[in-house]
């Protein structure tokens, strides 16, 4: 092999990449969108079996599921995906009843969220639950004597109110007389008395209650939380607002999370076809470079032995690394890089080990 000539710069970025194979994908985990030096292979996806797919159906059909069965999770760290492309489309889950939040005395909330969608955050490389308009259920059951709990979305500062729901007794006895529908929300949402004599279904203590999340977010809003004012009769509890907060979510509209998933749906797919393209390069790469240096008459056998295993180990670290990305360009970036420590290797006359220790 012949050597290359390296600049400081480009030097500079191949030791953090001969890092990032020999140490395993983790140490390096930002996108390296500086060219490396001269001539290389390309590598690149064949997406010709992918530009016939319609992504945005199968987006669809994933978002269609949204109420089917789903798997109960404590958390979302529990949740598992069969490769890495599938952790970047997502699944539908759905989240074990939490009890006892917002306590204040003998006052409390049992919250329950079914249809969540989870997914990795690409941006930090961890696994985020997006609760959707019209998909996303949320069931609240009040603990306690507090009169109505709501829930309410912001951005971690300010929030607004998306659902308020009564947990007193009716007010009075149902005579056979209806109230409006708009006067019974009034109701509910505690914005209007109900006159006496007036039929109406008030919701109880320890009885859930179940509704879907409204389309109504805004980009800014990141955090969902259940409130409360608290019965302070008799001294039990502060009288004052009461809340849970969920950990980080998304809020987002079905349109948005549909687009996401189909262009989650067709990154998967290039990703794959380029771990296929990338793994048999690797593989003629071994092959050539190894039958190179059995065919080199200037090198003897411990020389032949060391950079045959210099070989061997740079491809088995980069193939577990590409195994590991979720995107195109990940993976060819890992086996162009594959390729330059090999040749760096002979470049720096020793052992690459060697030179890193």
């Amino acid at each position: 092999m012949m050597a290359e000539s390296f600049t400081k710069k480009q030097f500079a970025k191949l030791t953090l990449l001969a890092l990032a194979i020999l140490s395993g994908s983790t140490f390096l985990n930002t996108t390296v969108t500086m060219s490396l030096v001269g001539g290389g292979v390309s590598v690149s996806a064949d997406t010709s079996a992918t530009t016939t797919v319609d992504y945005n159906s199968k987006a669809a059909e994933v978002m269609s599921k949204y109420n089917d069965t789903h798997e109960d999770v404590a958390q979302i760290d529990d949740v598992k995906f069969d490769d890495p492309e599938s952790a970047v489309v997502g699944k539908w889950v759905n989240l074990t009843t939490v009890t006892g939040v917002a306590k204040d005395g003998n006052q409390s909330v049992d919250y329950k969220v079914n249809n969540v969608f989870v997914r990795k955050d690409q941006s930090t490389g961890q696994l985020i639950s997006a609760y959707i308009g019209g998909k996303t259920s949320i069931t609240l059951t009040s603990r306690g004597s507090n009169n109505s709990i709501w829930v309410e979305v912001g951005d971690g500062t300010t929030f607004k109110k998306i659902k308020e729901i009564s947990t007193a007794s009716a007010i009075s006895q149902p005579t056979g007389n209806y109230v409006n529908q708009s006067d019974k929300d009034n109701y509910n949402n505690q914005q209007a008395r109900i006159a006496s004599g007036e039929l109406v279904f008030a919701h109880t203590q320890d009885t859930p209650q179940t509704f879907v999340l409204p389309d109504t977010f805004s980009q800014t809003d990141s955090v969902l939380r259940v409130a409360y004012i608290s019965n302070n009769a008799g001294g039990k509890a502060t009288g004052g607002t009461a809340v849970y907060p969920t950990p980080k979510i998304q809020l987002r509209t079905a349109p948005a999370v549909q687009q996401e998933i189909s262009d989650a749906l067709k990154q998967g797919a290039e990703s794959r076809q380029a771990k296929l393209d990338g793994t048999k390069k690797l593989e003629d790469y071994r092959t050539k470079l190894k039958n190179s240096v059995d065919k080199d008459n200037t090198l003897g056998k411990g020389d032949k032995d060391t950079k045959k295993a210099n070989i061997d180990s740079i491809i088995n670290q980069a193939e577990k690394d590409i195994a590991e990305k979720d995107n195109a360009k990940d993976v060819n970036d890992f086996v162009e890089s594959a390729r330059m420590l090999i040749k760096w290797t002979d470049f720096m006359h020793r052992p690459l080990y060697n030179y890193l220790k």
